[in-house]
């Protein structure tokens, strides 16, 4: 049997669900401003994502959060008086797949689209939710989901890759590593911003940074480039690790493979232990994650939905099942700030966001910037085959990326 409201759903959202259920006045169903009855068809969030393929591992803890988020709100009685509904298509992690995934759930009726947990990998869902008018969600990390590489009804619940790497960078230079080697993956906005970030932030602080390489998701070695980290004889207080696995643990084993013991910093895609697999027995890496799922972040909250999502669907790979519960807080806020499923009514309460709390903290867009960029991020260490919570930083220097105004 399903839990009943696992975590503290926004009071708004739970007196909203009380009125138009009839629990104020004994019954009846009530008409919402989209037109549609209360108690009538549900509302639908479509999922256009990656439920197979390389990109699962991102994707998959994100649909069961929002089916363990959904299933939560509909024993508190829905939202505007009706249901909440979970339909999906499997993208198989390809971005020629996006955009149909998004056609097919939006011909199932859905009121809102999740894409895929990347700017690249997701934009073109994201875009047929916009010329539907309906609202887009991910979990991406580029700005660029939003306003200027998408249009004004996306939006992203996870922190910029901008304030990832500044955090990254303060953390780095914080522990006392002061000189840095770049190494980063050119293929994508997110790990170009995140490098581009740490080096500004890194750099800020008074940190020198004493080589820069670069390499491509999907490259099979990373050899030469780390031979040329070794030969230059730089001797870095830290690696700053643009990229996630397969191609950065493959960096990552060859760094130590090379020898160089230099703590690496990272991003959060390689939040999760999965990545160790392929590189038994690291130590000394550092990832920039929205949470921890090993049972000590510093919000209790996680650290019941971690457990809840364990006992439903087994150990989680990453923290991203946190995005999908925020997603669906996000919405259900929206909705009924705006009393309305409409894309363009959600849009205009979203831009009004400021601070609204979410399991993953206080969120905040504006009409030119949907992606937060000051919200606090967790620090876990991978050591021994094993994730550690090391701290909580906010961006003292949060820097705002391109396509945020």
């Amino acid at each position: 049997m399903r839990r009943k409201a696992l975590l503290a759903i926004p009071a708004a959202a739970v007196t909203a669900a009380l009125i138009f259920t009839g629990c104020s006045d004994g019954g009846g169903s009530t008409p919402d401003s989209s037109g549609d009855t209360g108690g009538g068809d549900p509302i639908v969030i479509g999922v256009a994502s990656a439920q197979t393929g390389f990109f699962s591992g991102f994707d998959v803890p994100v649909k069961n959060a929002i089916d363990m988020a959904v299933a939560e709100y509909n024993a508190e009685g829905g939202v505007l008086g009706r249901q909440l509904e979970v339909v999906v298509s499997d993208t198989k992690s390809d971005v020629e797949l996006s955009a149909s995934a998004a056609i097919e759930v939006l011909d199932q009726g859905a009121d809102v689209v999740v894409t895929m947990c990347d700017y690249n990998l997701g934009a073109p869902a994201a875009q047929e939710a916009q010329a539907q008018g309906k609202i887009a969600f991910s979990c991406a990390g580029s700005a660029l989901f939003g306003p200027v590489g998408i249009g004004p009804l996306a939006y992203s619940v996870n922190e910029s890759s901008t304030t990832q790497a500044s955090i990254g960078a303060e953390f780095a230079y914080n522990s006392g590593w002061t000189t840095a080697y770049m190494l980063g993956d050119t293929g994508e906005d997110f790990t170009s911003s995140w490098c581009s970030a740490f080096k500004e932030t890194f750099e800020t602080l008074g940190g020198s940074i004493v080589g820069e390489d670069t390499f491509v998701q999907g490259d099979t070695t990373v050899a030469t480039q780390v031979s040329n980290l070794v030969s230059s004889g730089s001797d870095p207080g830290v690696v700053a690790l643009c990229g996630y696995p397969p191609t950065g643990s493959t960096a990552v084993g060859q760094l130590r493979a090379a020898g160089v013991t230099a703590p690496i910093v990272t991003t959060s895609g390689f939040d999760g232990p999965g990545w160790m697999e392929a590189v038994p027995g690291v130590s000394d890496v550092y990832a920039v994650a929205s949470a921890s799922i090993y049972g000590d972040d510093p919000n209790p909250a996680v650290n019941e939905l971690v457990a809840a999502y364990t006992e439903e669907y087994g150990a989680p790979a990453t923290s991203y099942l946190v995005y999908g519960y925020a997603i669906v807080q996000s919405i259900v806020e929206a909705m009924t700030q705006a009393d309305s499923t409409e894309g363009e009514a959600m849009a205009a309460a979203l831009d009004t966001f400021t601070d609204v709390e979410t399991i993953l903290g206080p969120s905040t867009y504006t009409a030119g910037c949907h992606v937060t960029i000051e919200r606090p991020m967790q620090i876990i260490s991978y050591a021994n085959d094993a994730g550690t919570w090391v701290e909580s930083l906010t961006p003292s220097q949060p820097i705002l990326p391109d396509g945020c105004s």
